[in-house]
């Protein structure tokens, strides 16, 4: 048995060594180890990462009744958990947030004030006026309802700042009654004799904590004494109470008691008179013995206390759950209680503030969900490309995983991959330029949507994360060999996580199979395949924008042929200054600006000369979002914006002053003073719109686009404000009501003077074409974005991969023309110019990429090998021809050299058929009877040839036309006896014959004459001649080996064939008499012309 097992182990051993192709060697380690990550192989010892399972649902919540609690959730690293020396899940694996619990009851009230004797007695106090216990400790009570409460319930005559302390009390733990502790001792103080006998003491406070009322102060006393002696005695006299030299003033008076209200502490001293003055300025001893410093305790006999605020109670639950709300928070006078004749607090014992906890609607989209085992597989064979242009928004979920491959290790290889929470990016060429592969230097964050956008070029590789300004890029020292390649992705393998937008070489690809069949008019194009795919809606915050690194959208402009419009914004600023929201009026110059300023909102407005503003009176709160709105009545003279749909801020578009002033004049001219942007995009005011009728001069719209979170840098320079650009997060935009799709718009920046695109608006165009430099070494782009000549031009640049061409450009000579129109970009042949060219314009009421060149360097009219497929077609087809064309000229040239062939049939003259038949004799003497016979039959038909030879010689040389011949001596002539006639030949449908016979074909044929090739020949060459198939010597002879073969002696087939030739002979006789010279070819029958032949041949012989 133990033999068994050690076999047994011995070959699972063996099984597992053959299956696993980790190598021992540290140098080949670590290549598996790279292909192992690359998934370039899939061995079963790779390591695993570990990958998160789902959340779980979230807890009930947790804490103290009506108080803010908490509840969680958690996750496991189970998906797959971390094998082989994987990663482990990074994160944590549990998340937290705050709660509320309300509706507690007064018996739930009762068990959480347990133990704590402040409460308990607070909430007997409750008890005693039913109608607040019952209802304030449930829901929120204002100190007004208190009021009101006790004026018709109050047995006890009990006063509300008593009802209203004890119920904060009772449910928020907030300004309960608190018995004055003692703090700690201090320390010893100096003596309080500088010379002779004298005391010493220590103090403590009762603040720890302080009392909350007057009779809850400490109990004892504040000071500890002893006795010390001092050691700067100027005199050595015995001591005695007044020295010759020094002397004691009276007593100072006593300070005032340190404490209001119960024990605490004065003070008074006395002061030295020195006779005698010491010479030394820096000697400190005295002349006077005794104590110079005494404290003791005392008490106030009336104790007035002014009262003092609690501090504030944590916010209370928000109305809403999502958008926007109200909570409120309390406070008691109680730290101290006013006793006595003192002050009661000053000031609101409630505050209500906004709550704002996550939107409550946005754009959201449906996204796919991988496992690990799941994948999107593309392959367009009608798509090529030479450059790669990938765009993916994703949100991973595991710390490694593919997110897109395209091509193999010796084609265009790409594979951008997920590695410890870093992406990097391995490359090659298709040639052997392979680049080393390089991650991003931060890891990224799980569990939170991430942009990543890869290009690869003859130049450089390019990664950029996250719409960074500076992304990793690693230029290209050797030749790529790039070649138009088909469009052949796969996208997820490996990878734990969601994918919202793919984005290919400028085309949006879609991750549905299913809509194929129902949008094949759209421009996306659909997965081959799809597999372990899972679609669903995605989370809030897949839909939300973050604005950061002074990043803007550009929204096209709402109805323009109305004066009504509202505009409505959900935010979450993580700094208390930005801009928010601008309308620019490029005509006239007006603008309209929401702002944030020192967490305040701050709406200001230029109309002419008139510029107002107006600023919230509320802070917003850090942690909360915000529901921003502006808006503008039709025929109104107002803006208004509003916050969390509570406080409204207003201000006037126009000045009654100002409109009288400018209603003296007929008429106001006003120029655009706006500078050139990037190469004159705002270009001259059209001369009809140069005059303005005085009451457009306050008017403000929104002529194109406005903008939300900064400006254009050349708008900016029109406006004369200084704040910096918004910071944070853009849930969502209504505009009139509809609810706008956030990444659909453009988002730009400002770098210096020129504007840089994000990565999504990057990689989407009207268009995509490849192209190289010509002959001239100068290509010339062109871009059409209007339809008609405008003399007012709109806002139209070329962008570089994604960043504007400005003057970044001008020492390679690149120049740029616009007609109004067309734009046309002009690059001279330069290696560093190849690479992306996006024409961008404002056309159809917003600025979109009109046209993408991709412009992939010198042309070179290199031969590229064809693909397998092609090589093999045409291959088969020059096969087929050469053997066609080489098997027609070898029948060609048997046909020359033989005289028949493919080509032509065989025409013998009628010595060859006289030979033909005497070969046939010669192997057929049976059928003659005897060798006599045969040489009488060969000897007829050698004479018969020499005659017909000699007629056809005589019939070509006579005159045409002169030659007749009469029927009825034509008929005597071939009329013979049927004893005399040669055999006739059974006609058969099938012919089989042995291989051991030479078959001939025997048949009269033209004479050739100079007249041959003429219309009249004579009537016997007409006779002699014959093509017919059923008389040729190869029929003939045929049907004369079959009969042969299916007769069984010689002497049943020599009579049934001498049988059937009297038949033959008897029935055509009336026939062959009466046929005409000019028809007799085409009238006589094959078996009659066959008998004709050997009618001759009989008279012929004597």
């Amino acid at each position: 048995m133990t033999i068994y097992l050690i076999v047994i182990c011995f070959t699972i051993c063996i099984i597992n060594a053959t299956e696993s192709k980790k190598p021992y060697d540290k140098n080949k380690l670590a290549t598996w180890q790279l292909e192992c990550e690359l998934g370039i192989i899939s061995d079963p010892e790779c390591p695993v990462d570990g990958g998160w399972s789902a959340w779980t649902p979230w807890t009930s919540c947790q804490g103290s009744c009506d108080e803010t609690g908490h509840r969680r959730r958690t996750r496991e690293c189970m998906n797959p958990p971390p094998s082989k020396n994987g990663l482990p899940c990074s994160g944590t694996d549990y998340e937290m947030e705050t709660c509320y619990l309300n509706n507690c009851s007064l018996k739930d009230f009762r068990l959480l004030v347990k133990g704590d004797p402040a409460r308990s007695t607070g909430l007997r106090q409750l008890e005693a006026v039913p109608a607040v216990a019952e209802r304030c400790l449930q829901i929120q009570c204002p100190f007004e309802a208190i009021e009101a409460a006790l004026v018709t319930e109050n047995i006890w005559q009990l006063n509300a700042e008593e009802i209203w302390n004890d119920l904060l009390c009772v449910k928020r733990n907030l300004g309960c009654p608190v018995t004055g502790q003692w703090s700690a001792w201090d320390s010893w103080s100096i003596c309080g004799a500088r010379c002779g006998k004298g005391l010493r003491w220590k103090q403590r406070k009762c603040d720890t904590p302080p009392p909350s009322d007057a009779r809850l102060t400490c109990s004892g006393s504040p000071l500890q004494y002893e006795e010390c002696e001092g050691d700067q005695c100027a005199i050595e006299e015995p001591y005695l109470e007044h020295s010759s030299t020094g002397s004691w003033t009276p007593w100072g008076s006593w300070t005032e008691c340190s404490e209001n209200c119960g024990m605490g502490i004065r003070r008074r001293k006395r002061l030295c008179i020195e006779k005698y003055t010491p010479h030394s300025l820096f000697t400190w001893n005295t002349n006077c013995r005794g104590q110079y410093d005494q404290v003791e305790t005392c008490s106030k006999k009336k104790c007035n206390l002014d009262g003092g605020w609690s501090g504030w109670s944590a916010w209370g639950a928000c109305s809403q759950t999502c958008g926007a709300g109200k909570r409120s928070r309390c406070r008691s006078c109680t730290r101290p209680s006013p006793f006595g004749k003192g002050k009661n607090c000053f000031g609101s014992r409630t505050e209500v503030g906004t709550c704002h906890l996550k939107p409550c609607e946005v754009y959201s989209h449906t996204v796919s969900f991988f496992n690990g085992d799941s994948a999107l597989e593309y392959f367009f064979p009608k798509q090529h490309f030479t450059f790669f242009h990938f765009y993916i928004r994703f949100m991973p979920l595991s710390p490694s995983g593919t997110i897109v491959h395209r091509g193999k290790l010796n084609d265009p290889f790409i594979h951008l991959t997920l590695h410890k929470w870093h992406l990097c990016l391995d490359i090659s060429g298709s040639s052997k330029c392979i680049l080393p592969r390089f991650c991003s230097p931060n890891s990224i964050a799980p569990a939170v949507w991430h942009s990543a956008l890869v290009t690869f070029t003859n130049n450089a590789a390019l990664l950029r994360i996250n719409d960074a300004q500076m992304p990793l890029k690693y230029s290209v020292s050797c030749n790529p060999e790039l070649d138009k390649n088909v469009l052949s992705i796969s996208v997820g393998k490996g990878f734990h996580g969601a994918v919202e937008e793919i984005i290919f070489n400028f085309i949006p690809l879609s991750m549905f199979i299913e809509k194929q069949r129902h949008s094949s008019t759209s421009s996306k194009l659909f997965p081959t395949s799809a597999s372990n795919i899972v679609y669903d809606k995605a989370n809030l915050d897949e839909a939300f924008v973050s604005l950061e690194n002074d990043y803007y959208i550009r929204i096209p402009c709402f109805n323009k042929s109305e004066d009504t419009w509202h505009v409505k914004l959900t935010l979450n600023p993580t700094t208390g200054d930005g801009l928010i929201f601008v309308i620019y009026d490029s005509l006239i110059g007006n603008w309209i600006l929401l702002a944030l300023e020192n967490f305040r909102l701050k709406i200001k407005l230029r109309a002419g000369e008139w510029k107002p503003e107006s600023l919230s009176s509320t802070a917003h709160q850090v942690d909360q979002w915000i529901d921003l709105s502006i808006s503008k009545r039709k025929s109104a003279n107002v803006i208004e914006a509003a916050i969390n749909g509570r406080e409204r801020l207003h201000i006037f578009l126009n000045n009654v002053q100002f409109q009288k002033r400018d209603g003296n004049n007929r008429r106001q001219t006003y120029v655009n003073d706006s500078s050139v942007g990037i190469d004159n995009i705002c270009g001259d005011i059209d001369d009809k719109y140069a005059t303005v009728l005085p009451n457009s001069i306050h008017d403000i719209k929104c002529r194109d686009e406005f903008y939300v979170g900064d400006i254009p840098f050349y708008i900016k320079n029109n406006i004369s404000e200084d704040i910096q650009g918004f910071s944070g997060t853009i849930a969502s935009i209504h505009i009139n009501g509809a609810l706008l799709n956030l990444h659909n718009c453009n988002r730009e920046r400002n770098v210096g003077n020129t504007v840089q695109l994000s990565s999504r608006t990057a990689s989407l165009s009207g268009s995509y074409h490849e192209t190289a430099w010509g002959k001239s070494n100068l290509l010339n782009l062109t871009c059409i974005y209007s339809k008609v000549l405008s003399s007012v031009k709109s806002q139209s640049y070329w962008v570089m991969l994604d960043t504007a061409i400005s003057g970044r450009l001008s020492s390679k000579n690149v120049t740029v023309y616009d007609d109004g129109r067309i734009l046309r970009l002009s690059l001279p042949e330069d290696k560093e110019l190849r690479g992306f060219y996006t024409c961008r314009s404002y056309s159809n009421d917003r600025t979109r990429n009109v046209i993408t060149y991709g412009v992939i360097g010198k042309f070179e009219n290199n031969f590229m090998g064809p693909d397998f497929t092609t090589a093999l077609a045409v291959f088969t087809t020059l096969s087929l021809v050469v053997f066609t064309l080489g098997w027609l000229i070898t029948e060609g040239i048997n046909d020359l050299r033989d005289g028949y062939g493919f080509f032509r049939d065989i025409h013998l003259t009628p010595e060859k058929e006289a030979e033909a038949v005497c070969n046939y004799i010669d192997q057929n003497i049976h059928l003659l009877g005897s060798k006599s016979a045969a040489r009488v039959a060969k000897a007829r038909a050698r004479r018969k040839a020499r005659q017909l030879t000699s007629r056809a010689s005589f019939a070509a040389q006579e005159p045409e036309g002169l030659m007749e011949i009469d029927n009825n001596n034509y008929g005597s002539v071939i009329e013979e006896s049927p004893s005399t006639s040669l055999l006739q030949l059974p006609d058969t449908k099938c012919l089989r014959l042995e291989p051991s016979h030479q078959v001939f074909r025997c048949e009269p044929s033209y004479v050739s004459s100079p007249r041959h090739g003429s219309n009249i020949t004579s009537p016997l060459s007409r006779i002699t001649s014959s093509s017919s198939i059923e008389n040729s010597s190869r029929n003939l002879f045929s049907k004369l080996l079959l009969n042969k073969t299916r007769t069984s002696s010689k002497q049943n087939l020599g009579a049934q064939i001498l049988h059937r030739i009297k038949n033959e002979i008897t029935s055509n006789r009336s026939q062959l008499l009466t046929i005409k010279p000019s028809a007799l070819v085409n009238t006589l029958s094959p078996g009659q012309r066959v008998l004709q032949k050997f009618q001759q041949l009989k008279m012929d012989d004597p």
